[in-house]
């Protein structure tokens, strides 16, 4: 009984790690910090489109890790304007 606790709290650590190196992955920049991109976000455009539009442009490579960054750090404002990145 022991050894099947430890089993499956080790697979719980394996699987948390491995999600965890997901999301920090999915938030690197695909380009290298020497190549700049403009980006435009327009008024109005909503938190989806600008994280589609952010993946197509190859400027970020996981949707799902940008929207759970946004999620838990509910005081970043995607704001309208014109970015250099």
């Amino acid at each position: 009984m022991k050894k099947k606790i430890i089993i499956i709290g080790l697979l719980i650590a394996v699987l948390a790690l491995f999600i965890t190196s997901l999301y920090f992955y999915g938030l690197t920049p695909v380009k290298s910090e020497s190549e700049k991109v403009i980006f435009r976000i327009n008024s109005g455009t909503s938190t989806k489109e600008i994280i589609d539009n952010l993946v197509s442009e190859k400027i970020i490579k996981s949707k799902i890790s940008s929207f759970i960054y946004l999620k838990v750090h509910s005081n970043f404002i995607l704001k309208s304007g014109t970015y250099e990145l």
